[in-house]
This record gives structure tokens, C-alpha cells and sequence, in this order.
């Protein structure tokens, strides 16, 4: 078993650094996307780092792309890097390829809602707010209320907001995404042609119990039917259900939805670890480096129970499409 400590990172310039060591030991080829926000300001710039191990004339693909915003994106992180530092490369089946996407934005979301959705007009995501400072005292009266209800109307109006679709998101949810679609459709275009089987494993941090890991196969586009993950992973998995493909991070950022090949069978599965307990919620009251908070937590246990079950689950996904 891997030492987990060494592949879960808390900082975005030490995830990096990690992964693009790994891939330098080993003679990797790496494609670098650059982010399209500021960093925290310790960290540097953001990047996406693809990598492809593997024949490229492999028709059967395991994509590792986590998805998660935040912190969270730290444990799928870790599953990339597992690949290469953990053993998992020695695993690979020789007419099997597997797809690397490292990709951490501490700050926020990583991809848009979809493929096709276009990058919002502003940056502005960190203004603040209230809470932050002094309270509010001014009073309003009925006349500046109305002007103010006006003026964002038509800021609504000109920025072609969709109410519904942002309705009962958090705030930080709302922030702007580190990637636009491009990202996605340069790494489909240079990955996903030749290919006949494609298997998506996005690794992220749930709402379940500290340390729980539940498997589901979600429901939105490109994912393919449950029973074809079921039967190359050898695994029960739960239902997705149909909001899921409306969240705000999407199985491996919606990348499914791009692999839209005559005969091209798909997959994806979603490990969710559970990270709810009182320690955790403690962690989150107080400093967290690079916005991780309680949807990553520092248990070296935690971290352990995750890279297993992250990496039997990578290991199934091997097997299956060379079975499959």
C-alpha cells in the first residue's frame, strides 16, 4: 500500500509539483491547459495537467478526471497521482490507455455547468460579503430599493442570467470555474478519436459519513447505461439521480458528454468519500490552507480509506475494459 500522506497534498503548488515530478520520472508527456482565474497567491498560476499512459492506438480508455470544487478537488488529486506514485501504473493492461487529467482549483468550481456553456463575463467571485467586517447599518428607504431592484434587472437582462438554473446554489458554488469548455474539447479532440470504450472515474468528497466511500452512477449526459459500469467494475453501484447531472461539478466536468463517437460505449462511476464529522466541522471553523475546509479532511485514516478504495476501483476499471 502506498504511503497516502505522500500522495494527498494540501496545497495547490505541492499537488502540482508532485504530479509533474511523477510524470518527469517516468518520461510522461504533459499538455498543460492555464487557468483562467487567479491563484491563491502562495500557490501560482492554475494549470491542467493531462497525461496518457499507455498505447495511443488503445481503443479502451480509463479516464480519471475528478471534478470536485475546492478542497474536495484534493482528494481526486491524489487518486491521479496514485496512478503513477502508488503502483497503480504497473496494473495497466497493454491494450488499455489511461487519461491523467490533474486539475485543482482550491478557490472554487473547475468546469462549467456544461460542455457548451460559456464563460461568465466577470471574475469577480471573492467580493465580501455579509459577515465579512463591520455589519450593515445604512437604512433603506423604498425609493432606493426600487432603483437598486431595477439596475440589477437589467444587469440580469444583459448578463443573460438563468434564475432557475442558479436557484438553491451556495455562494461558493457560484464562483467562476478555473477552465472553460475549450479545455474540455481540446482534451476530448486530442484523446477520445480511435477510441471504442471509454471508462470515466471522477474521485470527489461527499456529504456521507467521515470515511464512508459509496460508488454511484450518475445520470446525465454521455454517462451510459449503470449496468455497463456494473459489468466492467464487477461492483453494485448506486443510482444517481437526475439533479446530479444539474450540479455544479458534473461526472469528470462533463467531459462524458464530448465522447460522442459512432460506437463508442461509455461509462462513468462517481467515488464519493464521506467527510462529515465533528472533527471535521471543527477543522472548518478554523484557518484552512487553500480553502480546503471540511470537504477535505487531514485524517491520516481518512486519507488511507480513500486511496484503497480509489485504487481497487481504478484497478476494476483496468480489468474490466481489457475483459470488456
Amino acid at each position: 500500500m502506498a504511503d497516502a500522506d505522500r500522495l494527498f497534498s494540501d496545497d495547490l503548488a505541492t499537488a502540482r509539483a508532485r504530479f509533474l515530478t511523477a510524470c518527469d520520472k517516468i518520461g510522461l508527456r504533459v499538455a498543460s491547459y492555464p487557468g483562467r482565474g487567479p491563484a491563491p497567491a502562495d500557490d501560482g498560476p492554475l494549470y491542467c495537467d493531462v497525461a496518457r499512459l499507455g498505447s495511443p492506438e488503445a481503443t479502451r480508455m480509463l479516464v480519471l478526471c475528478p471534478a470536485g470544487a475546492g478542497g474536495a478537488g484534493f482528494a481526486g488529486a491524489a487518486a491521479v497521482l496514485g496512478v503513477l506514485s502508488g503502483g497503480l501504473i504497473r496494473d495497466l493492461p497493454r491494450d488499455v490507455s489511461c487519461l491523467l487529467i490533474h486539475a485543482v482549483n482550491p478557490l472554487g468550481p473547475i468546469w462549467p455547468d456544461r460542455p457548451d456553456a460559456p464563460p461568465p463575463a466577470s471574475s469577480a467571485g471573492n467580493a465580501p460579503g455579509p459577515g465579512d467586517g463591520a455589519p450593515l447599518t445604512a437604512d433603506w428607504d423604498d425609493g432606493v430599493l426600487s432603483a437598486a431592484e431595477r439596475r440589477f434587472a437589467a444587469y440580469e437582462e444583459a448578463q443573460r442570467f438563468d434564475r432557475e438554473r442558479l436557484a438553491g446554489r451556495t455562494l461558493a458554488e457560484l464562483a467562476p470555474p478555473a477552465w472553460d469548455a475549450a479545455v474540455l474539447q481540446a482534451i476530448a479532440d486530442a484523446h477520445f478519436p480511435g477510441k471504442r470504450k471509454l471508462l470515466f472515474i471522477d474521485v470527489r468528497t461527499g456529504p456521507g459519513p467521515f470515511g464512508d466511500i459509496e460508488f454511484i452512477a450518475p445520470k446525465q449526459a454521455g454517462a451510459g447505461a449503470p449496468e455497463t459500469a456494473q459489468r466492467w467494475l464487477g461492483l453494485p453501484l448506486a443510482g444517481g439521480s437526475e439533479g446530479l447531472a444539474e450540479a455544479r461539478a458534473p461526472t469528470a466536468g462533463g467531459l462524458p458528454a464530448l465522447a460522442r463517437a459512432p460506437a463508442l460505449e461509455t461509462s462513468c462511476v462517481v467515488l464519493e468519500a464521506g467527510v462529515y464529522s465533528m472533527a471535521t466541522l471543527l477543522q472548518a471553523s478554523g484557518p484552512a490552507k487553500s480553502g480546503a475546509g471540511a470537504a477535505y479532511p487531514r485524517d491520516r485514516l481518512w486519507r488511507e480509506q480513500v486511496w484503497d478504495a480509489a485504487a481497487d476501483l481504478i484497478r476494476r476499471g483496468f480489468n474490466g475494459l481489457a475483459a470488456a
